[in-house]
Formats: structure tokens, C-alpha cells, sequence
């Protein structure tokens, strides 16, 4: 579960500089992105849709890490509950970050 909670921090981390950098209109660490072009939204889109693709893949480093637990019952059950809830909102958040790709191309 350490693997679990290790990637899903970095994602989170990831994520929320994604969000930084499209609300500071572009400037990440030094760089100045051109918030009227496409190319630069289309390349910041395509991070972000990295790094929620790779919140997918955290949920089966989770289920992995959850299986190989000596853990019965309610804590089980929670701990899978939580490991359903984070995939399907990852899974919307990908539609989303989709679906604003596709509306600025």
C-alpha cells in the first residue's frame, strides 16, 4: 500500500500543477506559455491527460497492494471502496479533460 499511497501523492501533486499553471495564465517555473495558442493548451492538455491516465494505473498499483494485505473484512471492504471511488472519479476526470482537449482543437 506504500506504492498505492506514493503514486496517487504524486498525482495529486501533478494535478494540482496542472491547475497552477493553467490559472496563472501559463507560467510554470521560469516558462511563460502563450495562453491564446492552441498548440501550448493542446500540450498542457495532453499532461494532464498523462497524469490522470496514470491515476488508472495507481488503482490496480492500489488493488495489488490491497490483495497482498492481511486485512479481512470492513477494512477491506473500505479500503476497495475507496480504491472504486478514486478510479471512477479519475475515470470522469479523464472525460472532462477529454472533452476540453477536443472542444480547443
Amino acid at each position: 500500500m506504500v506504492d498505492c499511497i506514493a503514486g496517487l501523492t504524486d498525482l495529486v501533486q501533478k494535478l494540482q500543477m496542472s491547475t497552477k499553471v493553467m490559472d496563472e495564465g501559463g507560467k510554470d517555473n521560469g516558462v511563460v506559455r502563450v495562453d491564446d495558442s492552441n498548440d501550448v493548451i493542446q500540450v498542457e492538455m495532453n499532461d494532464i491527460q498523462m497524469w490522470v491516465n496514470m491515476g488508472l494505473e495507481e488503482e490496480e498499483t492500489c488493488k495489488n497492494g490491497l490483495a497482498n494485505m492481511d486485512v479481512k473484512g470492513k477494512v477491506k471492504k473500505g479500503i476497495r471502496k475507496g480504491i472504486v471511488n478514486v478510479a471512477h472519479l479519475t475515470s470522469n476526470a479523464l472525460a472532462f479533460v477529454k472533452s476540453f482537449a477536443f472542444a480547443h482543437n
